[in-house]
């Protein structure tokens, strides 16, 4: 749903997620990400505090499904929620 509304708002699209090796959910979201290739999408495979280091705002959605246990959601917030916009909006998974 992210890419089908990045591509009607000419948007791009940041994943965030450290998909471990035991995990087989990084090449069906890669997969999915080549069905939208007008859609700009960068992929950081790499934690969610880490991530924040390499994106800048001012963001206008972000979607966060980063740790969930104390105190994850905590720094996902401090980190990501300055970056937002002026009425931009945070999701967050599992949280």
């Amino acid at each position: 749903m992210l890419l089908q509304a990045a591509r009607k708002t000419g948007s791009n699209v940041v994943l965030v997620d450290t998909w471990p090796e035991s995990e087989f959910t990084y090449e069906p979201a890669m997969l999915l990400c080549k069905q939208f290739p007008d859609v700009p999408v960068t992929v950081l495979r790499m934690s969610s505090e880490e991530a924040a280091q390499h994106v800048a705002g001012p963001l206008a959605l972000v979607h966060i499904d980063g740790g969930h246990y104390e105190p994850n959601p905590d720094i996902d917030c401090r980190l990501w929620l300055p970056k937002l916009s002026s009425g931009g909006i945070a999701c967050f998974h599992d949280y």
